[in-house]
């Protein structure tokens, strides 16, 4: 199989000066929902600086929400935000960032997110009004991190999926090791795992994530792709650890209930 590269931006960008709006067309209309991406000043995390939570959420459309985020971790920790009685252990929001790797919010008034610069943004809602925002990179694939936030969500029913800008299968490149633990974690798929004409092995982490959904329920009907690579798409618009190394900032996905 011969894999293009993804430069083509999705429908439903839009570019601004602090930060720009990637929203998938047709995904949970009852929520708010956007891939945060640099604007012509910068990144929305690092570089020049943070963009402030309330801009973010105004510009979502979902004022006043608060924007949970989390230190992630590449694993496949789930929190709830706000603090609920099925999260004991969780402090509250003032005392962010807590580790976590998957966000859940239940309910208006919040909205929660993930900081991306190659890894997968995994944006889930459910028809009742629950949301989640997920960090998945090939530790927290493998880790079972999109099959955790499904399960504290209460399964797959009534489920949406939209993932975000991430680093294709034209440019992930990995290692026998890696590529190995594909393989043995998704055996009728190859592993997704596929080698150039470079000669480099290199695996489609985004089909891998479709498939872990489906596993869990949600059919491809229901998950909407930016088919945006990090790696080699545009520069101005996607941040890329692979591209930039320490000098990449990070994009924020975020979803709230409207």
């Amino acid at each position: 199989m011969t894999y293009r590269r993804a430069h083509a931006v999705p429908d439903g960008l839009t570019r601004g000066e602090a930060f720009s709006l990637m929203r998938l067309p047709g995904f949970a209309p009852s929520h708010r929902h956007a891939f945060v991406l640099r604007g012509t000043r910068g990144a929305v995390l690092f570089k020049p600086g943070p963009v402030a939570r309330e801009k973010i959420v105004e510009a979502l459309g979902l004022p006043g929400a608060s924007l949970h985020l989390a230190r992630q971790v590449h694993g496949a920790t789930v929190v709830e935000r706000p603090r609920t009685d099925a999260d004991p252990d969780s402090p509250d929001a003032a005392a962010e960032p807590e580790e976590a790797d998957a966000l859940i919010a239940r309910g208006r008034g919040h909205a929660v997110g993930v900081a991306t610069a190659d890894c997968l943004p995994i944006l889930l809602a459910r028809s009742d009004g629950a949301c989640a925002a997920v960090h998945a990179g090939w530790r927290g694939l493998l880790a079972g991190v999109v099959e955790a936030a499904l399960a504290r969500l209460g399964g797959s029913d009534g489920i949406e999926a939209a993932i975000g800008p991430a680093i294709g299968a034209c440019c992930f490149d990995v290692g026998a090791e890696v590529a190995l633990r594909f393989t043995e974690r998704f055996p009728r798929r190859g592993g997704f795992v596929h080698v150039g004409e470079d000669d480099k092995t290199r695996i489609d982490l985004t089909a891998a994530a479709v498939t872990a959904l489906e596993e869990c329920g949600v059919s491809t009907p229901h998950v909407r792709l930016a088919s945006l690579c990090t790696r080699c798409g545009p520069a101005d618009l996607v941040e890329s650890y692979r591209r930039d190394g320490q000098n990449a900032g990070r994009m924020i996905a975020v979803i709230g209930l409207a």
